[in-house]
């Protein structure tokens, strides 16, 4: 049989903003990237506002319901809730699938999750800008007998310089050569190229690019926002022009010199893979602060995210000898002013986790700069912010020194942020 001549092209996507997916765990992304396991589970899919479309990889699979019941507020107070009836999704291969939830009057819901048994997944769909529907989900009257309940420790509108808790979206765009290709989009037909595809939310997505004749081409790529993520399919060879890398172990300290309770938020949420506690996407952590630090005893919120190997200063930086490195990174930590507490838990792990036994740079990334990467909201408005990570990279050669370290600043109300940045072959697990 003759062989098929190879689809060659330049796909570039274009990532601009983002909007939330499902938190996958770290181990389950990776493993289900590198290979599908065999078997098969369950998938059950509610929604608010009900009457949702349900597609699992471009399949309509049903359509969400539910009924509202009437339940007594704070044990007196006549209220009504919703009870969902889910759509439920027998017999789906074990492995990673798209999951889009449509609904007329809101934003398209598209998510990749993870089937490895079975899986509840609950959809909050958001209005479309400019839409005049009013989500079902929320009365339009509210009983009399019930009272405002306004929460004093929370306010209501987001403080200045923090970030406005919104959800955007992001644009891919794809070319190829020969043109006129047809483009598949977690399933969805495209159209053909060159297409720009707009409304498409952060996270895993699979592209898939057909043309008769040539061999179909398809990847799956982590959208992330304000990137471009280039992929070169040339000779059957794939090229990523930038790498997906894992923020890993950031720590969260929250200090107040008064007791408070705070809302913890980060985005994009759906990059996180890893919480501790749990972190609830649309809601975030609840922090309780008190006698000076978190929950009372120092401690701190942990996660890890999905980020990209780009827009971060490699200049300036610290050798991190493999024979001296809990010298080396208590020298680093001090210029910055982490406390005794903070230093030892970032040496207590990564001492050890740095792949081998090799010499590394590691690149600080300070506040503004981790900012732009992984807004983080916090309400009430903490008086300082010092959010300081740490890209790795094996030595190669040695970096300027580090001039001018951004300072800790222990002050009233504060929040304190370690963490490494690191593309997964360098993380020793």
């Amino acid at each position: 049989m003759k062989p098929r001549p190879r689809l060659v092209g330049v796909i570039i996507i274009l990532a601009l903003l983002c909007s939330p997916v499902l938190a996958i765990s770290q181990s389950d992304l990776i493993s289900q990237l590198r290979s599908q396991g065999a078997g098969t589970g369950t998938l059950s899919v509610t929604s608010s506002p009900v009457g949702a479309e349900v597609y699992l990889d471009g399949v309509l699979k049903g359509t969400t319901c539910g009924e509202q019941k009437s339940i007594l507020f704070l044990g007196i107070y006549p209220w009504n809730e919703w009870h969902y009836q889910p759509v439920t999704i027998t017999g789906v291969p074990i492995g990673l699938h798209n999951l889009r939830v449509t609904l007329s009057g809101y934003e398209d819901y598209s998510s990749w999750v993870i089937i490895p048994n079975d899986k509840e997944v609950h959809v909050k769909l958001k209005v479309q800008s400019g839409s005049t529907t009013i989500p079902t989900t929320v009365p339009t009257t509210i009983p009399t007998t019930v009272p405002t309940l306004t929460p004093t420790t929370v306010p209501t509108i987001v403080p200045t310089g923090q970030v406005p808790l919104v959800v955007k979206t992001g644009t891919v765009s794809v070319s190829s050569t020969p043109t006129g290709a047809r483009v598949s989009l977690d399933g969805v037909d495209r159209g053909t190229t060159p297409v720009t595809i707009t409304g498409v939310s952060t996270g895993l997505h699979l592209l898939k690019v057909t043309l008769s004749g040539y061999e179909d081409y398809s990847t799956r790529f982590f959208l992330v926002s304000g990137k471009t993520v280039s992929v070169t399919l040339e000779r059957g060879r794939i090229e990523f022009h930038e790498e997906t890398t894992i923020d890993a172990k950031p720590n969260i300290y929250l200090y107040s010199d008064r007791d408070l309770t705070a809302r913890v938020r980060l985005f994009p949420e759906g990059a996180i893979t890893a919480s501790d506690p749990p972190y609830r996407p649309g809601i975030g952590w609840i922090a309780e602060i008190r006698n000076g630090s978190l929950n009372g005893a120092g401690d701190f919120l942990f996660y890890e995210a999905l980020g990209h190997d780009s827009g971060w200063q490699k200049q300036e930086g610290y050798v991190i000898r493999g024979a001296y490195r809990e010298q080396d990174m208590a020298s680093m930590l001090g210029e910055y002013g982490f406390n005794e507490k903070e230093t030892d838990e970032f040496i207590e792990y990564w001492a050890c986790h740095l792949a081998g036994d090799s010499d590394y740079v590691l690149y600080p990334q300070e506040t503004n700069a981790v900012n732009q990467n992984m807004p983080l909201s916090v309400i009430p408005e903490p008086d300082h912010v010092s959010r300081i990570k740490f890209y790795a990279e094996p030595l190669v050669s040695a970096p300027e020194p580090v001039t001018d370290p951004e300072q800790i600043v222990r002050e009233g109300f504060y929040v304190v942020e370690w963490g490494v940045t690191l593309r997964e072959e360098f993380l020793d697990t």
